[in-house]
Formats: structure tokens, C-alpha cells, sequence
């Protein structure tokens, strides 16, 4: 399925990931299924299918929910709430947003508190909701500070100078958006 789906195959390795699902299911083994799962995302998420996407990530959260395995439980939260944000679904973005940052702070894992707080201020700025957008996009630059990675902090900046440019304040607009640009030329 990987070789079709890099050959953008899509319906074959559909196909292929669809008997690997039947498989998994029949031997109750949760690992193969939630990695098939993964890659039915992937071919779906490539086709464009997001509804569909959503329902992948809602299989592999109903079988992550229980298990203590919190890094992959908060990814999957943060990715049904980018799918979300994709489909215009801002309030049910952020609430899933909210759960990842849960599960996240459990772990201390900066790296995806960072992600998370990034992604919500991303879903309140579609939403219009300025104020709380530049409270997480503060926070996100906090997180990605700590984790020291040039390229993850240009992600906040950038949402800080979007927000600036929003509210008119067009000196600090250009201050963070000249400082995203920076990083990633």
C-alpha cells in the first residue's frame, strides 16, 4: 500500500489498506489496525476526503482513549482537530485542541503543548477572535522557546504577526512576520 500510495495509486492502496483493516480486525490487533488506520488517512487526507478523514482518526481515538499511552493519544487529538479546522468546524477544533493540551501537560511534552496552543490560535483567528488568538499564539511561542527549534517558532510568529496585521497594528505585524520570514529563508 505504501509503494501505491508514493505512486499516488490511491484507489489500490485503498484497496490494499481496506484488507489490511479486515485483517487487523479478524486477529484483534490493535497496533496493525491503528497503523492501517493511519494510512487510510493518508490516502483519504491526499483525495481530499476530510469527512472521511475525521471518521479514520474518531476509529483510531475510540481504540487510543482508554490506554495510558498519552504521545499518542494528544496526536491524535491534534490531528481530529486540524482535520476540523480544515472543515470549518473552529469550536470542535479547539475542543479537541484543548483535549491534546491535556494529555500533552500529563507528559510535559513542550514540543506538541507548543503545536497545540498553535493550532488553537489558528482556529480563533479563522473564528475572528483576536484577543484569544494572540493569548495562544503567545503561549505557543513560550512552548517553542523552550523546545529551541528556529524553525517550529517561526510557526507562532508568523500567527503573531497575522493577528497584529488584523487588529491594525501594522509595526508589530511586520516585527513578527519579518522575524517568520527570517527563520524560514
Amino acid at each position: 500500500a505504501e509503494v501505491l500510495l508514493k505512486q499516488d495509486s490511491f484507489i489500490k492502496a485503498l484497496k490494499l489498506t481496506s484488507r489490511s483493516e479486515l485483517i487487523a480486525k479478524q486477529h484483534n490487533d490493535n497496533d496493525i489496525l491503528i497503523l492501517t488506520y493511519h494510512r487510510i488517512y493518508t490516502i483519504k487526507y491526499s483525495l481530499g476526503l476530510y469527512d472521511a478523514c475525521s471518521d479514520i482518526y474518531l476509529k483510531i481515538l475510540n481504540i487510543q482513549e482508554d490506554s495510558d499511552d498519552y504521545m499518542s493519544l494528544g496526536n491524535v487529538y491534534n490531528r481530529i482537530g486540524f482535520i476540523q479546522l480544515i472543515r470549518g468546524n473552529y469550536d470542535e477544533a479547539i475542543q479537541f485542541h484543548y483535549k491534546a493540551i491535556g494529555v500533552r501537560k500529563k507528559i510535559n511534552f513542550i514540543p506538541g503543548l507548543g503545536a497545540s496552543h498553535h493550532n488553537i490560535a489558528d482556529c480563533f483567528i479563522n473564528k475572528g477572535a483576536l484577543d484569544s488568538a494572540l493569548l495562544h499564539a503567545y503561549k505557543a511561542l513560550k512552548f517553542r522557546k523552550i523546545e529551541n527549534s528556529s524553525k517550529s517558532i517561526a510557526e507562532p510568529y508568523q500567527s503573531l504577526g497575522i493577528i497584529y496585521c488584523e487588529i491594525n497594528n501594522k509595526d508589530s505585524a511586520y516585527y513578527y512576520l519579518d522575524k517568520a520570514i527570517n527563520i524560514w529563508s
